[in-house]
């Protein structure tokens, strides 16, 4: 009899074990699923943080890597000696990639894509958006340009692929104080030769939105806009933007 119970107890024992270790995968995917979701709300928190801080980018910057880099040594007390020149070209890319980040969050919002979608949702089947990343290239010419934003009409994709787009018919981009003479000149003529039938340069210092419309081959300035007075786009009937809106936080 004392035998079974002792046998008993080590079958129990054993199973208690077996279902142990099943569990471990379970729970280490469950700690990584977690761990992937805090990671995605602190990166989105940060982004809120970024807009609602009245400091200039790279201040913002400088205390955010500051923070992170007491807490990281804090956590785990990390050992510079003996690291190779890999080890800091990485972490001047990493440094490079997060401030462009918060500059480029501090500098731009929302409503810059939400004004085109908002008028796409009113007006079905007007034409469609394409965000960063989305071409206009001409292999033969040797040309890519990647918009900001850019609106290609429905008739227009009717006949044309939406992954081998040679022109477009509205393009929105921001200027900034490097780019903003090649954006008004070179980039402008190439935009021009391939037949875009308007273009948005929003400025981000004037907040104000110089809109040009190609006719003949060449650009004519429509206007220079900002604050509440309202503008309609040349290409696009109804899309009417309020320049205060466009560049109101987010």
């Amino acid at each position: 009899m004392a035998r079974r119970s002792n046998a008993a107890r080590r079958d129990a024992s054993a199973a208690r074990r077996r279902e142990g270790i099943r569990s471990q995968p379970l729970r280490a995917e469950r700690r990584g699923v977690l761990q992937v979701a805090g990671a995605a709300l602190l990166w989105s928190l940060g982004g809120i943080g970024i807009k609602a801080i009245a400091e200039p980018p790279l201040k913002i910057a400088a205390y955010r890597s500051a923070t992170a880099a007491v807490a990281l040594f804090l956590l785990f007390r990390p050992k510079l000696a003996g690291r190779g020149p890999g080890f800091f070209a990485a972490s001047a890319c990493c440094a490079a990639c997060l401030t462009t980040f918060v500059v480029a969050t501090k500098w731009t919002t929302a409503a810059n894509a939400v004004f085109l979608i908002r008028y796409l949702d009113a007006h079905p089947g007007a034409g469609r958006l394409f965000v960063p990343r989305a071409a206009v290239w001409r292999p033969d010419w040797h040309t890519w340009l990647e918009p900001d934003l850019f609106l290609v009409t429905a008739e227009r994709l009717r006949t044309t692929d939406a992954g081998r787009l040679d022109t477009a018919d509205l393009v929105v981009e921001a200027l900034s104080a490097g780019s903003a003479t090649y954006d008004r000149t070179a980039k402008a003529d190439t935009y021009a030769a391939l037949g875009v039938r308007e273009r948005w340069l929003v400025d981000l210092e004037r907040r104000a939105i110089e809109q040009r419309v190609l006719e003949a081959g060449r650009w004519r300035v429509a206007g220079v806009h900002a604050g509440s007075a309202a503008f309609e786009a040349a290409v696009f009937p109804g899309l009417t933007v309020v320049p205060e809106d466009v560049f109101a936080p987010a």
